[in-house]
């Protein structure tokens, strides 16, 4: 009976001490003091910016922070009434000063807008809640021309902290789709440049001396990310270049990547069901799915897995007396002599 007992006691200490846990907050931490704050309120009450944010429209340093401390609450509101500002007053805490990332005098841009804050800081004047998002960079572009600036990459007369700071490279710098094929001689002789974005190490990951390793092997993840990297019709033409060059392909892309996708799609003979890549009706003269239709308009994309020289299966069935008949139009023969095939690398394909 008496072990009974201990255990219902252990049980309701337990759950007691599972209920205090879960009201305290999120799983594993104590509830957050958050602040309240309505800026349409205080516009509404003809509130000035400059009231609360003290200092910043004269500002030329903003490596300080400007929002309100509490003494500038305090002027107007009552310390007895902690509630109407703080969600928990129990867990209120010194708060963290923001710190801006970019070099901006307000005094210059305060004059420039005759005031307004609004037209940097879009919105506020609506905003019921905290936190309030900085002005994005194309806030900034709508009276800043920075094209001249983007092209020469000078980016830190605004930004002293781009090597630290999360970049969005895509939305706001677009190095452009053949960067990887013409980075190193721009490196080499504008390095500066790079370095005000990207550190040394960043290099150091794909170029190592000892041995370089593959983006594929450093980022495994991304590899198939890199959109901008070919052209948009590069899936039916990339066997080109992978012929002509298969070495540039593999500077990323390992070997096993070519050969996993391919099986997959059932384009190779190991496949389980290799399949025909053309549609019902390719190969025959007049059907709506000729093949010569699509050679005549882009013979590239036939190329990027029918080109084997000579041996090409074009020249196969099109070569005279081939099940693809004469490959030359009507009166071909009144203008071209077999003579002149002799100096014509195409021709001596067949006229041998």
């Amino acid at each position: 009976m008496k072990t009974s007992m201990r255990w219902l006691s252990i049980l309701a200490l337990t759950t007691a001490a599972a209920c205090a846990w879960w009201m305290a907050g999120r799983p594993g931490g104590q509830a957050v003091d958050k602040l309240v704050f309505n800026h349409t309120f205080h516009a509404d009450q003809g509130a000035d910016c400059g009231a609360c944010h003290n200092g910043v429209a004269e500002s030329t340093d903003d490596t300080k922070s400007y929002l309100p401390k509490e003494a500038a609450c305090l002027e107007c509101h009552d310390r007895a009434k902690c509630e109407t500002c703080h969600t928990d007053v129990a867990h209120h805490q010194a708060r963290s000063e923001h710190v801006m990332d970019l070099t901006f005098a307000h005094a210059a841009h305060v004059k420039r807008v005759a005031g307004d804050c609004s037209r940097c800081h879009k919105d506020i004047k609506q905003s019921t809640a905290l936190p309030i998002a900085q002005p994005v960079m194309s806030t900034c572009l709508e009276c800043h021309n920075h094209t001249v600036d983007y092209a020469e990459a000078r980016c830190k007369t605004c930004h002293p902290t781009l090597q630290t700071l999360p970049l969005k490279a895509v939305a706001e710098f677009d190095h452009g789709g053949n960067w990887k094929n013409r980075h190193g001689t721009l490196a080499r002789s504008q390095g500066a440049q790079c370095l005000q974005c990207h550190v040394q190490s960043m290099c150091a990951d794909c170029h190592s001396r000892v041995a370089p390793a593959a983006p594929s092997q450093l980022f495994p993840e991304k590899v198939a990310q890199e959109t901008l990297i070919h052209r948009g019709d590069f899936l039916s033409t990339h066997p080109l270049e992978a012929q002509a060059d298969g070495a540039l392909c593999l500077r990323c892309h390992q070997t096993d990547y070519c050969t996993s996708c391919h099986k997959a799609n059932s384009l190779t003979t190991t496949a389980t069901n290799v399949r025909n890549p053309h549609p019902a009706g390719y190969a025959i003269r007049g059907s709506a799915q000729f093949h010569g239709t699509d050679a005549r308009s882009h013979v590239e994309t036939c190329a990027a897995c029918h080109d084997q020289g000579a041996a090409s299966i074009c020249v196969n069935c099109h070569k005279p007396g081939g099940v693809g008949g004469d490959p030359h139009p009507a009166g071909y023969s009144s203008h071209h002599s077999l003579n002149d095939a002799k100096h014509n690398p195409m021709c001596l394909a067949c006229h041998i």
